[in-house]
């Protein structure tokens, strides 16, 4: 009925029980991504990157070192302690000579395996040290997204819910709690949102219930304890005393 009035979107239901799922996948691969550590490197295996990035560099120098793009390039791929500069002089190399591979082709000082190891050296130092292999969209930028849609769905649906169990409201609060609680602090029997997203209250610009209370600057600090609530009551008291003292 509600639906056939135009009142709510049913739905939501559906693209609920989609997003729901993908959201606690990339939540779950982004905190696998944050916690996998960094793999060190061995003293062997640098000197090994070192004398692959030789080897090319020699090649490629011999044929392009009167290029006038390349050859400021080349002259710059030198030794280093460095192990960020050894895994992009690595990838230049890499990908220069696929670039130039017709150029290349009868060369047989160059070996075709040396370019993929090169390649793949660049990528194992820039591990090492901590980076993480990624695609284009991060998966906390995918959680993100679907926090977004879920949060909007699930709304729809618990405005439906609260309404419909208007007369129980204990009941509607149990069955459709906020998916964040006030403060920040996610539910317990909910998917952790990402960290840079906002909570229900800020979501829809409604101050939590204790702002006032912090707003009223307190006078003692049993003052400060008190509830919002406690405190209009005895404000809205006060006059009464007032009047009451004034007859007697």
């Amino acid at each position: 009925m509600l639906a056939a009035v135009g009142e709510t979107d049913f739905a939501a239901l559906t693209r609920l029980n989609r997003h729901a799922p993908a959201m606690w996948f990339a939540a779950y691969r982004y905190k696998l991504e944050r916690e996998a550590p960094g793999r060190g490197l061995t003293e062997e295996a640098l000197g090994g990157y070192n004398d692959l990035r030789d080897r090319l560099h020699l090649v490629l120098h011999y044929h392009f070192s009167d290029d006038a793009k390349e050859s400021p390039r080349l002259r710059a791929v030198t030794r280093s302690r460095d192990h960020q500069v050894l895994a992009n002089h690595l990838r230049y190399l890499a990908e220069l000579a696929i670039e130039r591979a017709d150029a290349l082709a009868h060369d047989r000082k160059l070996d075709p395996k040396d370019v993929q190891r090169a390649l793949a050296a660049s990528t194992e130092i820039r591990l090492a040290r901590g980076a993480k292999e990624v695609p284009d969209v991060r998966w906390l930028d995918r959680a993100a997204v679907l926090w977004t849609l879920v949060q909007r769905d699930y709304a729809e649906l618990a405005n439906i819910g609260r309404f419909l169990l208007r007369g129980r409201p204990e009941e509607a609060r149990r069955r459709f709690p906020s998916l964040v609680r006030s403060g920040g602090r996610r539910s317990d029997d909910v998917v952790e949102a990402p960290d840079d997203e906002a909570t229900d209250d800020e979501a829809t610009n409604d101050p939590p219930a204790n702002d006032a209370a912090k707003a009223e600057a307190p006078g003692t600090p049993a003052a400060a304890a008190k509830p919002a609530v406690v405190k209009a009551t005895e404000a809205a008291t006060k006059p009464r005393r007032a009047k009451s003292a004034r007859r007697r």
